[in-house]
């Protein structure tokens, strides 16, 4: 081959490497380009959702505020009448007796809401507050066990989660 052919063909050599590296770069450039606009849309998606999410919110907002509160509900009551049995051998069996024996009789006479002081099946006394009919069992009983309850027509039903944890 001539020194021209040579020089010739160089040539024809660094135009396609030179075409080649022109088509490179163009479908690198459109490459970004798509990438670009793949993102843009991403994030408009993305914002749309977020719009939306916090017009929901904004609604649910405005309907929770427009409602009148919520009274708590009514804790949970038996009639003193369906409370159960105690059973034989129960600490307070004598004392749980007495008190469903009697409690209609002190209802009857008006006494709901006061504190009965029970020993055995004697019925000792009526009291406004807790602490005064127990200090007046420890007066009189020491360390007996003795029963102080609080008399009402419908008795709050207990869930007890553990042997110390119990609440209306």
């Amino acid at each position: 081959m001539t020194e021209k052919e040579h020089e010739s063909e160089e040539e024809r050599h660094r135009e396609v490497v030179r075409r080649y590296r022109e088509q490179v770069k163009k479908e690198h450039a459109l490459v970004e380009q798509i990438h670009r606009e793949a993102l843009e849309r991403r994030r408009e998606e993305e914002e749309r959702g977020r719009a939306l999410v916090e017009q929901v919110h904004r609604e649910a907002l405005e309907r929770y505020r427009a409602q009148p509160p919520l009274s708590p509900p009514e804790p949970q009551t038996v009639h003193y009448l369906e409370q159960p049995e105690p059973r034989p051998g129960d600490r307070l069996f004598a004392e749980w007796t007495t008190y469903r024996r009697e409690a209609g009789r002190l209802l009857a006479e008006g006494k709901e809401g006061h504190f009965v002081l029970i020993k055995g099946e004697e019925v000792v006394g009526m009291w406004l507050t807790y602490e005064d009919a127990m200090a007046e069992g420890y007066d009189r009983f020491g360390y007996q066990p003795f029963l102080v309850h609080q008399l009402r027509e419908r008795e709050p039903v207990l869930r007890c989660v553990s042997i110390r944890t119990c609440r209306c």
